[in-house]
């Protein structure tokens, strides 16, 4: 009895050792992992947040052009000039006009607003995905830190 003892005990020690030693590995990789994506996560934060601030600056400074503006013509003009700003239709007395602008290659941040004499509404506004992102491939894994 003593013999077998004797050597299941050191295979049962070398298993459990094993199963530890792969346990940690898993919750290493499953821990680096995470933290990838958290930094991935905040930096698209970053990048929303930044561009919603843009947008509510642009809100902003067209509501004052308009304002100033005594010619629908030359607001137009104005408007042309921006680049995140389109005009959509001047109608009534009341301006249509369209905001985008790229968060990532994928997303694109939109708003849809209406200026007339009487004040500004925002229509619609989000987050939009390109079609080009349908086009793309699926990025394989080929084991870089950075994930490309």
């Amino acid at each position: 009895m003593g013999r077998i003892s004797g050597f299941i005990l050191p295979i049962g020690v070398a298993l459990v050792v094993l199963m530890f030693a792969t346990l940690g590995v898993l919750t290493y990789s499953t821990a680096r992992a995470d933290n990838n994506f958290a930094k991935r996560n905040i930096q698209y934060n970053e990048l929303y947040y930044e561009v919603l601030g843009d947008f509510e600056q642009q809100f902003a400074q067209t509501i004052l052009l308009f304002d100033q503006s005594e010619d629908a013509e030359e607001f137009a003009d104005v408007i042309q000039k921006n680049i995140s700003l389109e005009l959509l239709s001047m109608e009534n007395g009341a301006v249509d006009i369209f905001y985008s602008k790229n968060i990532t290659d994928y997303v694109i941040y939109g708003a849809r607003f209406v200026i007339t004499r009487d004040g500004a509404e925002i229509l619609s506004r989000g987050t939009i995905n390109v079609d080009e992102w349908q086009e793309q491939g699926i990025k394989v894994w080929k084991g870089s830190e950075d994930g490309n």
